[in-house]
């Protein structure tokens, strides 16, 4: 449930995952922020395109006071007031 008043965070991913349906980590990383914040989950097959919407409209719509970039490669040409947070995911296969 989203709730209008509580801060918004992004995080972006690659639509591999989805996919694939190896979504465990994005699934508690939005479990355990869910708790405070309203999360965004924001995936493309790639964000490198500069004229895609896919990542510049839900942060333009909703404003999120973070991103969390679950993908490979630097959001640095994005100029966003706010901070982003570079991860690395591990997936372990059994």
């Amino acid at each position: 449930m989203a709730y209008q008043k509580r801060p918004v965070i992004a995080i972006t991913f690659y639509s591999a995952l989805l996919q694939s349906g190896k979504t465990e980590v994005i699934d508690a990383l939005i479990t355990a922020l869910k708790k405070d914040y309203n999360c965004i989950p924001i995936h493309s097959k790639s964000f490198k395109d500069k004229k895609t919407e896919t990542f510049t409209f839900p942060i333009k719509k909703y404003n999120p006071i973070s991103v969390i970039n679950l993908t490979g490669f630097s959001l640095r040409e994005y100029h966003h007031p706010k901070p982003f947070l570079m991860m690395l995911v591990g997936l372990c296969f059994r």
